[in-house]
């Protein structure tokens, strides 16, 4: 069968869980915030196999999780944006991480990021932290919705009309006062947070 994807919450605890399905087996798991539970995010989040052990040793304390949010065009996060892999993020982040050191590809050979390498997608995005193309601090504001086909910041794909970004807005101060606007994949965007927040830590 193929792939699946589902939000489950734990009935003792409360804890809503992404999982990953192949049939009925669980796959990969992300811990979520129950506020952050969109659908449309449900292929797109850091699955991790730590988390399937956990899963699957309550599995009888678990029910699908019904009450999961849609985009119904483009929405508001928060100024400090708790993005919906943050959970998961943060429990990578909490381990050590060795990158592939193979060589970028150019901007007109590169796929779509769903079908990127993790590390090969975080390389990208470093790259691009690094270079200054994107800032690294927090945004001011995040904007969540379709794509516009503007090309993403970080891998220089459009996102499609069919497809979900995230416009992140980073407010400018001093002689030349504006905002400045950019277009990303959401796991283009996650990949930059991970790397934009591994920089801090450094």
């Amino acid at each position: 069968m193929a792939i699946r994807y589902e939000y489950w919450r734990h009935v003792l605890t409360g804890d809503i869980y992404a999982v990953k399905l192949d049939d009925a087996r669980v796959i990969g798991a992300c811990l979520m915030d129950r506020h952050e539970a969109h659908e449309e995010l449900l292929p797109l989040l850091l699955y991790l196999d730590k988390h399937v052990a956990d899963v699957e040793r309550d599995r009888r304390y678990f029910s699908r999780y019904e009450r999961v949010k849609r985009y119904s065009g483009r929405s508001s996060f928060s100024t400090s944006p708790a993005f919906a892999w943050t959970a998961a993020r943060r429990r990578i982040l909490s381990s050590t991480v060795r990158l592939a050191t193979t060589r970028l590809p150019d901007v007109a050979q590169r796929r779509s990021p769903c079908q990127m390498k993790e590390d090969v997608l975080r390389q990208i995005a470093r790259k691009v932290v690094q270079d200054g193309k994107l800032p690294s601090r927090r945004p001011d504001r995040t904007w969540g919705g379709p794509g516009v086909g503007a090309p993403c910041e970080v891998c220089g794909v459009p996102v499609g009309r069919n497809e979900m970004e995230f416009e992140i807005q980073f407010a400018r101060d001093g002689d030349n006062p504006g905002l400045d606007k950019f277009h990303v994949h959401i796991r283009c965007c996650a990949a930059w947070e991970f790397e934009r927040e591994s920089q801090d830590q450094r």
